[in-house]
């Protein structure tokens, strides 16, 4: 996961697009995982607040859901991830990418999720990751913490690119 200053007190390189504005629900997963890898870049103990806070907001079993999603994740990335501070503002795509994997398990559409985590995680990792998602989908879920549907069920084009066999049968 990146170690890369980002500037969140600076303003972002042209290039960068404005994040929409968050839910509380997206807000609280958002920082639960970037707290998580604060900490496990910086050997600071996190648990304890994530389990307060996700405890103060009804979802006790989030905590260690979203521990044992990230070290998954952690150890199964096929590249860097980008996750930003836990008070930066700007959303990377790869955190938009897990908010909207997390959503798509909740709302129980989880076909094109393998696909898209699949920008992030090895092969073998996509394979198994479905069951950490579905624990925090249902963790929260359990919570009353929805997150928003993720708009356009149709997977992007560079997923079904890489989902539907061009030309070829597969036998």
């Amino acid at each position: 996961m990146s170690d890369d200053a980002h500037g969140c007190d600076e303003t972002h390189d042209h290039d960068e697009a404005v994040s929409p504005p968050l839910t509380r629900a997206e807000t609280l997963v958002l920082w639960g995982i970037r707290a998580w890898v604060i900490g496990h870049r910086h050997d600071i103990p996190v648990m304890p607040n994530l389990r307060t806070a996700f405890r103060a907001e009804g979802a006790p079993a989030a905590a260690e859901a979203v521990d044992d999603l990230m070290a998954f994740i952690g150890r199964g990335a096929g590249r860097t991830i980008r996750v930003n501070c836990p008070r930066c503002r700007h959303v990377t795509e790869d955190e938009r990418l897990l908010l909207d994997v997390v959503a798509l398990h909740q709302q129980g559409e989880t076909m094109w999720a393998p696909f898209l985590i699949r920008a992030i995680l090895t092969p073998v990792a996509t394979r198994l990751c479905s069951p950490l998602f579905a624990a925090l989908a249902e963790a929260l879920s359990d919570g009353g913490i929805l997150l928003p549907a993720v708009a356009d069920q149709a997977p992007p084009p560079d997923v079904a690119a890489h989902a539907i066999p061009a030309g070829s049968t597969i036998h």
